[in-house]
Order: C-alpha cells, then structure tokens, then sequence
C-alpha cells in the first residue's frame, strides 16, 4: 500500500493523505456499487435496466470527479478490488 510505503520512508504527511484519500474514495464506490448491484438484481434485462445502470455509474462518476484521487492508488484499488473485496461494477 502507498501509505504504508509512505510511512515506512518516514513521510507521515503523505501517509495520512493517502489514508484520507482511500476514505473518500471507498466512501463514494462503495454506495454506487451496491446501488448498481441493487439495480441489476431487480430490474429484468433490457434498455430500462441498461438506462437505470448508467444512471448509477454517471452520478458516482460526478460525485467522484469532485474528489481528488492519487492515481497509483485508485489503480491499485481497481485491480486488487476494496477492503471488502469489491470492485466497482463499471470494470
């Protein structure tokens, strides 16, 4: 993990961002990915469900363009998945 890479090299001021970082960002894919999840389970295939589910993707891709993100971290996330093992359904 950066923060930990951070931490180890004795930069705790970028560990703590990095850390805060991973909050914001968990903090708004976690939501979209059950809302999404939520969507797919219950609505039949076909171009409402199609419409409803980039719905979902859009607002979290707007809500998450007004957080900064370090971008070797988010790329971590995406290919080893979340604390819980999820990765965002768009992948």
């Amino acid at each position: 993990m950066l923060a930990e890479e951070a931490e180890r090299r004795g930069d705790s001021t970028t560990a703590r961002r990095l850390r805060a970082e991973a909050r914001a960002l968990l903090g708004v894919a976690e939501p979209a990915a059950a809302e999404y999840r939520t969507v797919r389970d219950r609505m039949a295939p076909g171009p409402e469900r199609t419409r409803a589910l980039e719905e979902v993707v859009s607002r979290a891709r707007r809500q998450a363009e007004q957080e900064r993100f370090e971008p070797a971290e988010v790329l971590r996330w995406l290919r080893e998945g979340t604390r819980n093992n999820v990765s965002p359904p768009w992948l």
